[in-house]
């Protein structure tokens, strides 16, 4: 299994903290964010990180080197990451998702250790880590069914009717089989971009499969381990205040 990490995003709600890098160069506790991320991702015994790359690479790239914690690094470099959104990162590394299973995340996350080996740990083809909803969340969130599979992603322009104290917040970190992505996500990936563009999020198309009833996606709930999501400089405030020492 291989880590598959998107850090090409500019960061923009983060203001000067990420004007001249990515956003997962942040400090937190002592510590840049993406180092966090590869330093638990190495302790899973994984083969290799996928990284791709855009608003600053340089420093990225000159930060991680070829290897972290003994895990080797590559890079997938998004030129156009200025005017492309998530869907056209992980469209570049199709290659790469194909070629192994992989654990599929954001680079601006914080995370509790377990969710990450729980999520490698599902034998699913396929699944997604979700959360139950919160008031500080804010994006795509899942439907589930009795079985405990995602019956729906709902992004948030749709989310008017629904009452969201039912609903899970996506956590952005997903477990995809190289089979799965390969029959399934890929393709349905390249159709999405012809389409729509790549202006968008790539929980439309898994929302897209799941609703057609193509492929299906395990969730796995992260309970009450604590997560967060860096976007805003109150997020960081309050991912050091939930992961303070002592607290997790």
């Amino acid at each position: 299994m291989q880590a598959l990490i998107l850090a090409a995003g500019m960061g923009t709600r983060l203001g000067t903290l990420t004007a001249d890098s990515a956003k997962c160069m942040l400090r937190f506790q002592g510590q840049r964010l993406l180092e966090r991320l590869l330093v638990d991702l190495a302790g899973l015994g994984l083969r290799r990180a996928v990284l791709v790359v855009g608003h600053g690479a340089d420093e990225l790239r000159a930060t991680v080197g070829d290897s972290c914690a003994g895990m080797p690094c590559v890079y997938v470099e998004n030129a156009s990451y200025r005017s492309s959104n998530n869907i056209y990162s992980l469209a570049l590394a199709a290659p790469q998702l194909c070629a192994d299973d992989t654990l599929l995340l954001e680079s601006d996350l914080v995370l509790h250790p377990a969710i990450l080996r729980a999520c490698a740990a599902e034998a699913a083809p396929a699944a997604a880590v979700v959360a139950p909803y919160a008031p500080w969340m804010d994006g795509t969130v899942t439907l589930l069914d009795d079985a405990g599979w995602v019956s729906r992603f709902v992004p948030r322009a749709e989310q008017g009717e629904l009452d969201l104290r039912q609903t899970y917040k996506t956590v952005n970190l997903y477990k995809l089989d190289a089979t799965w992505s390969e029959r399934y996500l890929v393709p349905a990936m390249h159709t999405h971009l012809a389409e729509v563009g790549a202006h968008v999020y790539y929980e439309d198309v898994f929302g897209r499969l799941v609703a057609a009833g193509e492929a299906r996606m395990r969730a796995v709930p992260t309970g009450a381990l604590p997560w967060y999501e860096i976007d805003t400089p109150a997020d960081l405030r309050a991912a050091e205040a939930l992961f303070a020492p002592g607290v997790v």
